[in-house]
């Protein structure tokens, strides 16, 4: 896959034309070039959700979007001391939340949040930390699962 560089006013214009959490940057030129919509998009594709028709989100907040009730505030506290992992670009990154900081890769982050942490990650990219990005290992089955799952 090509990166490209889009200036700010080309990516509000992305923006209006997207189907918040439906499509990504991609599929919104896609559309525009008349070419085939990807049904299948790789998973940085489907990481990369545009979040908001006409505003980008705060960077706290991409967790809360949500078609259900916003979790409280505190739910953090489900992650405490829970070892969380995501391989990323061909990079794994572990994480772990001490007193309601994540702690990525034995670095402290600053971040408070699962889709904070997720972003420091990808460097800025809005992003579902509890649902798409972090997850742990299940002492039950020892599979890595999504960390929306202690939700």
């Amino acid at each position: 896959m090509i990166k490209i560089d889009i200036d700010d006013e080309v990516w509000k214009e992305l923006q209006k034309r997207a189907i918040p959490l439906e499509d990504t940057p991609n599929s919104v030129i896609r559309k525009l070039l008349k070419i085939e919509v990807n049904r299948n998009p790789t998973i940085e594709e489907s990481e990369l959700k545009i979040s908001s028709i006409s505003e980008p989100l705060p960077l706290i907040l991409p967790e809360l979007i949500s078609t259900t009730q916003a979790p409280p505030p505190n739910i953090i506290y489900l992650l405490e001391g829970k070892h969380l992992w995501k391989n990323y670009k061909g990079i794994d990154y572990y994480a772990e939340v001490k007193n309601g900081e994540f702690i990525i890769n034995n670095k402290p982050s600053g971040e408070k949040t699962p889709s904070g942490a997720a972003m420091y990650v990808t460097g800025g990219i809005p992003i579902n930390g509890w649902k798409n990005f972090w997850k742990y290992k299940d002492p039950n089955s020892n599979q890595w699962l999504p960390i929306d799952k202690l939700r």
